[in-house]
């Protein structure tokens, strides 16, 4: 806790919280801070929004019905975030390491605005089959995973991605974690209208492909097809590190320090 690096990170993860939940409108209602010399420089921040929402109105992230549109919505495309789980989880950030800054997620939280408020009445017309948002790895998971909990496969055409840097390779497109984006797979008769709400709140939204009959995720480049995998293989069977563990000596202490064992005041 009195290392300079503390002083500088933990400031900068509050404001970082507060100010994004600011702008969103949502309350910032508590936290928990642990310090242990093992995240120096490199912090692990868990911060959640919690909600309640009617059991009728939960979409699943599934690409169903052959001919249904794939649509992505929300933020350009840009170069932040290409690896960003996979790198912030694993290195430090200081000057002598410029090449790992794009890593870094870059947050809007007024364009996050817009596309909840979008999704919102998106979900209240019903315009929907299916829907995933883009997290770690991008449209490379988001795509796989919708085919894979689907009934058939997908055919993406990666040129039509609106980018804010029209200098990413393909790879970069597939794998860059730009934020306040949704892919959502839509019957063909509610494209029109799905455009005009996307539109009202001045979300940008895009076909990028479809869902087809096959079982297979087929990405294209300019016309040259680049991706041609089970959906499956990649949202559900990368490699498995099988990694050595036993019981910490602390964990005891640890459990034992819980809101249960708290006196109670008097009533």
């Amino acid at each position: 806790a009195d290392h300079p690096d503390t002083k500088r990170v933990l400031p900068g993860v509050v404001a970082g919280i507060g100010g994004y939940g600011n702008c969103l409108g949502l309350p910032n209602i508590g936290g928990e801070v642990v310090f242990d010399a093992c995240y120096q420089g490199n912090p692990l921040v868990n911060a959640g929004c919690i909600g309640v929402m009617k059991h009728e109105d939960i979409h699943l992230a599934q690409a169903s019905g052959p001919g249904n549109k794939v649509i992505l919505y929300g933020a350009r495309t840009g170069g932040d975030g290409i690896g960003g789980v996979s790198v912030l989880a694993s290195e430090t950030f200081d000057d002598t390491k410029p090449t790992k800054r794009p890593a870094v997620q870059v947050g809007d939280p007024f364009q996050e605005k817009l596309l909840i408020e979008c999704t919102l009445e998106i979900f209240k017309e019903k315009l929907v089959a299916g829907i995933q948002d883009l997290g770690g790895a991008g449209l490379s998971c988001a795509t796989s995973e919708l085919a894979s909990a689907g009934s058939g496969g997908m055919r993406v055409e990666l040129d039509t991605v609106p980018l804010r840097d029209a200098t990413l390779s393909p790879e970069e497109i597939l794998m860059s974690e730009s934020q306040e984006r949704m892919c959502a797979i839509v019957e063909p008769q509610h494209v029109d209208r799905f455009m005009e709400i996307c539109e009202k709140w001045d979300v940008i939204a895009t076909v990028i492909g479809e869902v087809t009959d096959g079982e297979r995720l087929e990405i294209f480049w300019h016309g040259e097809q680049i991706v041609d995998v089970p959906p499956g293989t990649v949202a559900h069977e990368g490699p498995v590190y099988n990694r050595p563990y036993a019981r910490p000596d602390w964990q005891d202490a640890l459990q034992a320090d819980d809101a249960g064992k708290l006196p109670r005041p008097q009533t």
